[in-house]
């Protein structure tokens, strides 16, 4: 059968000779139903060296998928088995796709061939917040499928803040409300308009049905729940024990050295750190993972012992009283640190987004840049930022080629390149802040004294010694070694490492590894970033760069910065090279992109972190919405 020529077809066959063309002609004819005509295309125009690779691939498959063409489907998988995983631009993989179509059989054939059940897309949904909108007998066997391998997505939130419970009762399916209250779904949870899956329930035409469902549930009482009290109290009451007590003691394996604390160390203790602030801390980690790790039911084991139930890597009552003797001590707040991030690590997983390797840059497409400025009176003000890009575009950073900081910056920079998920940073870099501090004044204040050391800590906690070459997207900053190097970090390096010698600011640490910070030389690492991507051979017509400061703008020249925190380490004459340097790379970036460069400066100084997250999320973005619409995704 011959496809006949569709009046709005006539452009696209000037295409056909490239690739771009021919999937675009493929999925026309699927949108009118020919399916064995595409099927007998895609068998005859040798995909296999060239239709994974294109950026057209992902809706494509999502295409066939929605629209139900099982033939086609199978012939994909077979040839790009990796590609079961395939998302589109909201972070849908295939089975999400299916399912929201209705479509059984493909559904069935995505499972069998063990796709992933456990996957949240890009709004928060995961499949069960799909299934719970179907009803049928084969829904309800996939929903406790999936319940039994993941029972905390039970009560999993999307960006809208409903359960899958929330959209079952506004259904109406009273098979999929029993079932989700039967595993333990919660009845309280309320959306971010404050709605509980009871006010939902109002809007069904089961309204009355789930009502008395709901009313009737008895919440179920889990192991980890019985003891939860009882394990908050066994830590309070020790920190407490441990602060009346004059003399603290530390164990080193078998042997005990008792060291009374000084009144010098007593008063640091109380500018610093009380037993309410660590009880804040542990009780609120504690809470926040008891709310979101599955409720494992009791097995049986072999021994005569059950397995303790893990609230967490560290969360353990010994292990933790253990850690804390030494409380008020650097030591102490060290530890406290690695438990303390040890725990984020396991409240929020990895951006797969990010770390999806189908999503890397192949040659003559689209190579995005992401810099964040090094200088800030507010770091975290790039993290608010970059939550909100995320959720108005979801594939935002998953776009991205490279990930570039420097300073402080080059701490997140590098966590986002490795896959960390915003949400984690938000967390854990007050945390790190926070205990850089070792007193409680203002940033430069004369008598306040920094430290790198916690945010070595943090570096060794999070990267261990992976190298920067294993990082899922490439992360590129730079540092400057107190021989006179400038040094861009290669990707043989330990990412700990480069990120603390790129983070170890002059004027507020001590060099690591005979290392100062690269922002000395440039605070805006996007011109770097983009000479660095054109001597590997990226096409100067292929970069669009998005510059990101975070509050503190900084002259485009470079002489709005003094060099009074340089004269420890460098000669005048030294100094003037690096000016040189500088004023050579100032507007690289925007001479050879031209639009397709954007340089987002808010101007927001002073200001709290709760504060700042809120003057955030009123600011408008619109002229970076539509730069990133036009430049970044077009």
């Amino acid at each position: 059968m011959s496809l006949q020529v569709l009046p709005h077809e006539e452009s696209l066959f000037g295409l056909e000779e490239k690739n771009e063309g021919k999937i675009i002609l493929m999925q026309d004819k699927l949108i009118n139903g020919f399916e064995d005509e595409v099927l007998t295309d895609l068998k005859t125009l040798n995909i296999e060296n060239w239709l994974e690779l294109s950026e057209m691939f992902p809706k494509f498959i999502h295409c066939v998928v929605a629209m139900g063409y099982e033939k086609i489907l199978v012939y994909l998988l077979e040839l790009f088995p990796k590609k079961i995983e395939t998302k589109n631009v909201i972070g849908s993989t295939l089975i999400y796709t299916a399912i929201e179509a209705r479509q059984d059989n493909l559904t069935q054939i995505l499972i069998n061939k063990r796709a992933n059940l456990l996957v949240i897309n890009g709004r928060g949904n995961s499949l069960l917040h799909a299934i719970s909108k179907r009803s049928g007998r084969d829904i309800l066997t996939l929903m406790q499928k999936i319940i039994n391998l993941q029972p905390s997505l039970l009560n999993v939130q999307n960006s809208y803040g409903e359960t899958p419970l929330h959209l079952a009762c506004l259904c109406g399916i009273i098979d999929n409300v029993e079932l989700l209250l039967k595993n333990g779904a919660h009845t309280d949870i309320e959306t971010r308009n404050g709605k509980t899956p009871s006010m939902y329930a109002i809007e069904s035409v089961k309204s009355r049905e789930i009502q008395v469902l709901i009313n009737n549930y008895t919440p179920k009482i889990t192991k980890i729940e019985e003891e939860k009290e009882s394990f908050t109290q066994k830590i309070t009451k020790s920190i407490k024990n441990t602060l009346q007590v004059k003399e603290i003691v530390k164990l080193e394996e078998d042997t005990k050295n008792v060291q009374p604390f000084q009144k010098e160390e007593l008063k640091e203790i109380e500018e610093i750190e009380s037993d309410h602030e660590f009880e804040d801390d542990i009780s609120s980690i504690i809470e926040e993972r008891i709310c979101q790790i599955e409720e494992k039911k009791e097995e049986e084991t072999n021994s005569n012992n059950k397995e303790e139930i893990k609230l967490g890597m560290s969360l353990k009552p010994q292990k933790i009283i253990k850690n804390v003797l030494y409380l008020g001590t650097q030591e102490y707040r060290e530890r406290k640190l690695e438990i303390l991030i040890q725990e984020l690590c396991n409240l929020y997983p990895i951006d797969t987004l990010v770390t999806d390797t189908s999503l890397t840059y192949t040659p003559n497409q689209k190579y995005r840049i992401l810099s964040l400025d090094g200088l800030s009176d507010n770091p975290i003000l790039q993290i608010y930022i970059l939550q909100k890009l995320v959720q108005k575009f979801p594939m935002f950073i998953a776009k991205c080629n490279v990930i570039s900081g420097v300073g402080i910056s080059a701490f997140i920079a590098g966590s986002i390149a490795k896959g960390l998920s915003l949400d984690f940073l938000e967390k854990v870099f007050p945390l790190i802040e926070k205990y850089t501090r070792i007193s409680k004044k203002r940033r430069f204040n004369a008598s306040t004294k920094y430290t790198n050391h916690y945010y070595d800590i943090a570096c060794s906690s999070l990267f261990s010694n992976q190298t920067l070459s294993k990082f899922p997207r490439k992360f590129f900053t730079y540092y400057q070694q107190l021989s006179n190097s400038f040094v861009i970090a290669e990707g043989s390096e330990r990412a700990n490492e480069a990120i603390m010698k790129s983070c170890s600011l002059p004027f507020l640490f001590k060099p690591y590894c005979n290392c100062i910070s690269g922002m000395i030389i440039q605070p805006n690492p996007s011109n770097y970033a983009l000479m660095d991507a054109l001597k590997t051979g990226i096409r100067k017509e292929d970069c669009v760069v998005l510059s990101l400061s975070n509050g503190f703008e900084h002259s485009e020249d470079g002489e709005g910065y003094s060099d009074f925190f340089l004269s420890d380490w460098f000669s005048s004459k030294e100094f003037q090279n690096f000016e040189g340097q500088i004023k050579q790379s100032s507007v690289f970036c925007s001479t050879i992109l031209g639009d397709r460069f954007l340089r987002f400066s808010p101007m927001i100084h002073n200001t709290n972190e709760e504060d700042l997250k809120k003057i955030v999320q009123k600011m408008r973005f619109s002229k970076l919405e539509q730069w990133l619409s036009k430049e970044w995704f077009n």
